[in-house]
């Protein structure tokens, strides 16, 4: 459990009220945190946190400082106090945290590039794939529009089943205007294709 005098608990709960809750709340291992990290703490009269430190930086004035600046070498050589600028460790961890965002900013800019580079590249292949998709579906209905045979073959066919002259011309134009028909005249049995074209021929 926190142990503390009375009268702190009593300023931290009027500061936070939720602080009431921690001050009979056991802490799990508290004897030994204790017993590990206690005497990190810095104590003595020269004993600072970094607030602490950080707050002194920033009330120092100029006359301090010229005190300081005079007797500096003196103090250095006697160890009494080491050199350290206030000003420059933060301007440092500025400068580095700046650095490390551009840093983040431009490798994210870099990822975004990427990404839509690879999008566009994506884009750009489907377009091709479909336009060489649409000539594949043209020659496939130029070739469904192409007449299985030669010409000269299906007038031989239309000898062959025996057409009179006087219709062989019909038959013959109908057959090579209509490739479709002329595949089904082609596949059907030769001893019965004259009675296939009259019927193709004149029912609708």
């Amino acid at each position: 459990m926190w142990s503390a005098e009375s009268e702190v608990w009593e300023s931290l709960i009027q500061a936070k009220p939720k602080a009431k809750e921690l001050k009979n709340k056991p802490i799990p291992n508290y004897d030994k945190l204790v017993e590990l990290y206690g005497k990190d703490r810095a104590t003595g009269e020269q004993s600072e946190i970094a607030s602490e430190m950080r707050q002194r930086c920033a009330t120092s004035t100029g006359g301090d400082s010229m005190e300081n600046i005079e007797n500096i070498d003196h103090l250095v050589a006697q160890n009494e106090v080491t050199l350290e600028s206030c000003n420059n460790v933060s301007d440092n961890n500025v400068g580095e945290a700046s650095s490390k965002a551009k840093k983040r900013k431009t490798s994210k800019n870099e990822d975004m590039e990427q990404i839509m580079g690879a999008i566009q590249d994506v884009a750009l292949a489907m377009r091709e794939g479909n336009s060489v998709l649409k000539e594949g579906n043209l020659i496939f209905e130029r070739s469904l529009a192409r007449l299985p045979i030669p010409e000269q073959d299906v007038f031989h066919l239309l000898d062959e089943i025996g057409i009179d002259s006087r219709l062989r011309m019909r038959a013959y134009l109908f057959l090579i205007k209509n490739p479709d028909m002329l595949r089904a005249f082609i596949g059907y049995l030769v001893e019965e294709r004259k009675e296939l074209l009259f019927t193709m021929m004149y029912d609708p």
